[in-house]
């Protein structure tokens, strides 16, 4: 018979030994994480695809060869990626810029790259589960097939651009280029008149202003260039107004063109760093004989003369004049 003594000697051995088994999985555990979460050198396979922009050519094609690069990984997507037998090279799609593409001297639509010129933009895709830290001293080939081109003119969607009080747009926005390539096939292309930008929204402009726009994508083409820049000249200015004549040109002999009323109120902005104040002889405004004679009615909107000052808009009170021919 076991004595009462000896019983709680072996329950309490038999804790402590649970304890320390406990303990050491523990550990166990606690050893396998932190190692799981440390980096650790590998290898992994990539089929590149590279979207680029190469003159009269398709802008992507897929490598001919496998790329195998090197980098650290943490142990557990090492681990993950052997349980899931992820062996295979991955299939990645990165963009190369043109200047990185040398073309075969013997097969035109043949371009390669060097892999080292694109381990920057191939980290950037990967992620940070993997960071490539070698590549070898290889080159990828890339076949493009051939398509056809055509320069249509850019044309600037509606804009909304507003100045400061006492600002002004002196200017129409510029684009430029001008003009940029489509590539598609031929039947596609005979219908592609023009490329758009997207909307220009432009708020409290004081000074010049330029950037970039970009351009809206063609379903089933590629454009030679996805912006353009654009530019507009913004200016201070004063508003005055002054009182001039309204005189006839270009009156035949024999006739004579009466204006009523024969003399105007405008209303001009000029720039803010002009000299001395405007006028009545530094503007006049006149109205051309043929063209009177040549209109079905009798009205005619004053032409604004400028020789001798800048003036960058003017608003006439009226803004149309009666204009009666006269025999003599």
């Amino acid at each position: 018979m076991a004595l009462p003594g000896k019983n709680r000697d072996r329950k309490k051995r038999g804790g402590e030994v649970a304890i320390l088994v406990a303990s050491l999985l523990l550990a166990f555990v606690i050893w396998v994480a932190h190692n799981l979460t440390q980096d650790y050198f590998s290898y992994r396979q990539y089929r590149i695809t590279v979207v680029t922009s190469l003159p009269g050519f398709a802008s992507e094609s897929e490598s001919e060869e496998i790329l195998v690069a090197g980098g650290d990984a943490k142990g557990y997507d090492i681990i993950g990626r052997r349980s899931r037998k992820a062996r295979n090279a991955e299939s990645i799609t990165i963009e190369v810029d043109p200047k990185y593409f040398t073309r075969d001297i013997y097969r035109s639509d043949l371009f390669t790259v060097k892999a080292r010129d694109i381990q920057e933009t191939l980290n950037q895709k990967v992620g940070t589960e993997f960071n490539i830290t070698y590549v070898p001293d290889q080159k990828l080939s890339f076949v493009f097939s051939r398509q056809s081109n055509r320069k249509v003119p850019v044309v600037l969607s509606e804009s909304r651009i507003s100045c400061k009080p006492q600002y002004m747009a002196v200017s129409d926005v510029l684009v430029e280029p001008d003009s940029v390539l489509v590539y598609g096939n031929e039947e596609d292309l005979s219908r592609i008149n023009e490329v758009r930008t997207y909307p220009l929204r432009l708020q409290n402009l004081s000074k010049p202003t330029k950037g970039e726009l970009l351009l809206r994508e063609i379903p089933g083409m590629r454009l030679g260039a996805r912006t353009v820049g654009y530019s507009i000249e913004v200016e201070r200015y004063v508003e005055q107004t002054v009182e001039t004549e309204v005189t006839a040109v270009n009156v035949p002999s024999g006739k004579r063109l009466l204006i009523i009323p024969s003399h105007i109120k405008a209303v001009c902005r000029i720039p803010f760093r002009n000299d001395g104040s405007l006028t009545r002889d530094d503007i006049r405004f006149e109205v051309d004989y043929a063209a009177v004679a040549s209109s079905a009615g009798s009205q005619a909107i004053p032409r604004l003369v400028t020789p001798n000052v800048k003036i960058y808009s003017c608003q006439t009170e009226p803004k149309v004049v009666d204009c009666i021919i006269v025999d003599y």
